[in-house]
């Protein structure tokens, strides 16, 4: 997945802002929504539409910190 910056004039983005929120999803899928409708209706524009996908979750910590005996104590020495 690619990052994106847009710009938006205060109107369109509270408006935008709104509507998310009445649909119940974020301004982020709102846009990918917006834009994947546009590729659909606009002749040329793409020959073959593609299901977008989470991607893959990713373990970030192989092993449960709280499971580890003073786990507690460790923590009361990281603040000071």
């Amino acid at each position: 997945m690619k990052r994106a910056q847009v710009q938006l004039p205060d109107w369109l983005f509270t408006a935008a802002k709104n509507l998310a929120g009445t649909k119940d999803i974020s301004l982020a899928e709102l846009m990918r929504r917006g834009l994947e409708y546009m590729l659909a209706v606009t002749p040329g524009a793409q020959t073959e539409a593609k299901a977008w996908d989470l991607p893959p979750a990713q373990d970030l910590q192989s092993t449960d910190p709280f499971a580890a005996e003073g786990w507690r104590a460790q923590i009361r020495l990281l603040i000071p």
